[in-house]
C-alpha cells in the first residue's frame, strides 16, 4: 500500500512540474489584456473605454509600455487600491464582527453610559438624558415633562463645533464627587459600575443615597457617556451598529485591517503591522480606547484631555501613537517583568501593532485560539482544533507535556503565555490597577476562568504555587523564561504580545508567510513552500531587502514577467 502510494505522489509531482515549465511557455498577454489584468489587480474594476482605446492607439510598443507603467503607478496611488488593501486584511488577518456587545457581563463597546432622547410628545423633546425604571440606572422618563428639571448646554465630545442639550442627571460634568462614607475620600466618576444580573447596563459610581450632591453624571464634556439608537448620529459614539462603517463597533473590527491598508499605501515596514507603535482609529475608536484604560481606575487626566477638539473629521481614520491614547501600552521596545520576583503592577505593555489591538484580542476569547490563529495567519502554519470526542479521551494537566495534544501544544503554549493577561473581550489586562489579582471580586467571570485555566507548572503558566503565594499575579507571566522554545529560538524576555510578535520577525515565518501570501493575490500562483522553495526564497530576500515594503513588492511583482504570461 504504501509503495503504491509512494508512486502516485510521485506522479503527481511529475505533473505540477510539467505544468509549471509548460507555464513558463505561454505567451504574454495581449497588452489590453495585461492592462485590464493591472486594473482587475489594483483597483478591483476594469479599464475605461478610454483606457483601453488609449492603448489601442498608441503608436508602438514603447509607448504602450508607457502606458501600463503609468496604469501601475497610479493604481498603487488610487483611494481605489487603499480600499481593496481594506478588504485583503480584513481576509488575511480575520476581520471578524465584533460581537461582544450588550449582554450580562459582558463588555459595553464603549464602557460608556447610553443617553438616550426624550420622546417627541414630550415638554423637553429631544432633550438627552440618562433614563431608568429604577433610580440607580437613571432619571425617570417623566423628567421629560417636568418644568422645574434640571436642563443643560454642552460641548460633547463627538462634536467639538456644537452643543447638546441635557437633562437631568445626565449633565453632571463632575470628574470626581465626595465619598460620604469615607469622608476626605472620593469617587472616581470616570469608573463605571457593571452591574450583576442585568443585561446592557453600566451604571456612574454614585453615592448609596440618590438624595446626595453632587452627584457623577456623563462627565466633562460628557466623556462617560454615548449617544444609543435613538439619537440623531448616534453611530459616531455607539459600538451596537455593526452596519454602520462609521460606527464605533465597527471600527473595532476593522482596525486590523485598517492598519494593514495605512501601512501598505504609506511604504512603511510591514513588521510594524506586528512590533509597532502606532494604530489607526477614528474620533469614536479612540473615545473606546480611553474609555476602557479608565476602567482600570487609574489615568483620571483622560477625562480632562480635550483631545476631541484636535479631531477635523469625526469619521477619518488618521494614525496615532497608541501609548498617547491607551496608557496601559508603551512604546518602549524591551519592557521586562518577572512577577515571580517582582510585586505589584507590571510597566505598561509594550504596543504590538495588530497583536495588542482590543478588537483582534476579543474577537478571540482565550489565549490558546489567539495563539493558534495568529500563527496562521501571521506564519501560515495549520492547527485543527481537536473533537470534543477526541479531548475526552485524555485527562491531562498540561496539554503541552502530555496526551495526544502536545504536538501542537508545545508550538502553541509559549505563544499563548504572552497573551494571557487579556480578558476574554480583550477590554481588560490581568495585574494592572483594579484588575490585579487580589482586587477582583471572586465571583468575576475573568478571574474564575484564570483561576481553572492558569494552572502552576505547565508550558502555558511557568511558575510555581509558592510563586503565585509571593505573588497572585504570577499567573499572569507573559513572556517566555529561560529555556522555553518560543518559534523554534528564545525569546528575548519582553513582556505581553510583543514577545511573541518580535520572535515571530525573528523566526523568518513572517516573511516567507507574508511573500506567499501576496505573491499568490498579485502573482496569480499559491507558492507552496515545499515545490517553490528556491524561487519563495529569492522572493522573500528581495521583500526584506526592500524594507519589506508591501507596495514596492507589488509593483516588483506586476512588472515581471511572469506576471505578463496568460495564465
Amino acid at each position: 500500500m504504501i509503495p503504491a502510494l509512494q508512486r502516485r505522489f510521485a506522479m503527481v509531482l511529475v505533473c505540477l512540474c510539467a505544468l509549471d515549465a509548460g507555464a513558463q511557455t505561454l505567451p504574454e498577454l495581449s497588452y489590453t489584456r495585461l492592462l485590464r489584468k493591472v486594473h482587475l489587480s489594483l483597483r478591483g474594476t476594469v479599464p475605461s473605454p478610454s483606457d483601453y482605446q488609449a492603448i489601442i492607439d498608441a503608436p508602438d510598443d514603447a509607448a504602450k509600455e508607457l502606458l501600463i507603467e503609468s496604469a501601475i503607478t497610479d493604481g498603487l496611488q488610487s483611494a481605489a487600491f487603499y480600499e481593496s488593501m481594506v478588504v485583503y486584511g480584513r481576509d488575511l488577518f480575520g476581520g471578524q464582527e465584533y460581537t461582544h456587545g450588550f449582554e450580562q457581563e459582558a463588555w459595553l463597546g464603549g464602557q460608556a453610559l447610553r443617553l438616550t432622547s426624550c420622546p417627541p410628545d414630550t415638554l423637553h423633546a429631544g432633550r438627552l438624558g440618562l433614563f431608568s425604571s429604577e433610580a440607580q440606572y437613571g432619571d425617570s422618563l417623566s423628567l421629560c415633562d417636568d418644568p422645574l428639571a434640571s436642563l443643560q448646554a454642552i460641548q460633547p465630545w463627538w462634536d467639538p463645533n456644537g452643543t447638546v442639550l441635557t437633562i437631568g442627571w445626565a449633565g453632571g460634568e463632575y470628574a470626581t464627587i465626595p465619598d460620604p462614607e469615607a469622608p476626605g475620600s472620593t469617587i472616581d466618576c470616570g469608573v463605571l459600575k457593571r452591574t450583576n444580573g442585568i443585561s446592557g447596563h453600566y451604571i456612574a459610581p454614585n453615592p448609596p443615597d440618590p438624595s446626595v450632591t453632587p452627584r457623577c453624571g456623563c462627565g466633562p464634556n460628557l466623556i462617560y457617556c454615548a449617544r444609543s439608537s435613538n439619537t440623531a448620529g448616534a453611530s459616531l459614539g455607539d459600538d451596537s451598529l455593526y452596519s454602520d462603517l462609521t460606527s464605533q463597533r465597527r471600527a473595532l473590527s476593522d482596525e486590523a485591517a485598517r492598519l494593514f491598508a495605512h501601512i501598505v499605501v504609506n511604504s512603511r515596514p510591514l513588521t510594524d503591522l506586528i512590533v509597532g507603535t502606532y494604530t489607526v482609529v477614528t474620533q469614536g475608536l479612540q473615545h473606546a480606547y480611553i474609555r476602557a484604560a479608565r476602567q482600570s481606575g487609574s489615568y483620571g487626566y483622560l477625562d480632562l484631555d480635550p483631545w476631541w477638539e484636535s479631531v477635523e473629521d469625526a469619521t477619518e481614520w488618521r494614525e496615532v501613537t497608541v501609548s498617547d491614547i491607551y496608557p496601559l501600552y508603551t512604546s518602549d521596545r524591551l519592557v521586562q517583568f518577572d512577577p515571580r520576583v517582582e510585586y505589584g503592577e507590571p510597566p505598561p505593555l509594550p504596543s504590538a501593532g495588530i497583536l495588542t489591538m482590543r478588537g483582534a484580542l476579543g474577537a478571540r476569547e482565550r489565549e490558546r485560539p489567539r495563539a493558534a490563529r495568529w500563527l496562521e495567519r501571521l506564519a501560515c502554519k495549520t492547527f485543527t482544533p481537536p473533537t470534543v470526542e477526541f479531548m475526552s479521551v485524555d485527562t491531562v494537566t498540561d496539554p503541552a507535556m502530555e496526551g495526544r495534544c502536545q504536538v501542537c501544544h508545545k508550538i502553541l503554549d509559549p505563544v499563548a503565555m504572552h497573551f494571557k493577561r487579556f480578558s476574554t473581550n480583550g477590554a481588560r489586562v490581568g495585574g494592572f490597577g483594579q484588575w490585579q489579582w487580589n482586587a477582583l471580586d471572586p465571583s468575576d467571570p475573568d478571574r474564575l476562568r484564570w483561576l481553572v485555566q492558569y494552572r502552576a507548572n505547565t508550558i502555558l503558566t511557568p511558575v510555581t504555587e509558592v510563586d503565585m503565594s509571593f505573588n497572585p499575579d504570577a499567573r499572569f507571566l507573559d513572556f517566555a523564561p529561560a529555556g522555553t522554545k518560543l518559534l523554534g529560538g528564545a525569546g528575548d524576555g519582553t513582556i505581553g504580545p510583543l514577545g511573541f510578535g518580535k520572535a515571530l520577525v525573528a523566526s523568518g515565518d513572517f516573511d516567507r508567510c507574508m511573500v506567499s501570501r501576496l505573491y499568490g493575490r498579485y502573482g496569480g500562483i499559491q507558492l507552496n513552500f515545499a515545490l517553490d522553495g528556491p524561487y519563495l526564497n529569492s522572493l522573500v530576500s528581495e521583500f526584506v531587502a526592500g524594507g519589506r515594503d508591501v507596495k514596492g513588492f507589488i509593483y516588483s511583482i506586476l512588472t515581471s514577467a511572469r506576471y505578463r504570461l496568460g495564465r
